[in-house]
């Protein structure tokens, strides 16, 4: 009855062992998974700032809306012409 037992609680510590590694294992290849699949730098400034601005405007209750220009200066300039009207 104590060797029932005793196996018992080695196999719960190994799998307990076994889950701790798993978890920090797949946690970054999670994140370089994300990274590739929709090519977003989890960890960049920008990300980051967009990231507060909607939980801010989100907490706020307010709209946001966030656009990218990525180009040559040309393109910024017109995009920002566009905006001012």
């Amino acid at each position: 009855m104590i060797g029932i037992i005793t196996d018992i609680l080695w196999l719960t510590a190994a799998l307990a062992v076994l889950t701790s590694v798993v978890i920090a294992v797949l946690n970054p290849l999670y994140a370089f998974w994300i990274e590739n699949k929709y090519h977003m730098d989890l960890e960049g400034k920008l990300y980051e700032s967009v990231s507060e601005a909607v939980e801010k405007a989100y907490e706020e209750g307010l709209q946001i809306s966030v656009q990218f220009i990525i180009g040559e200066p040309e393109v910024e300039e017109e995009a920002k012409a566009t905006t001012a009207e």
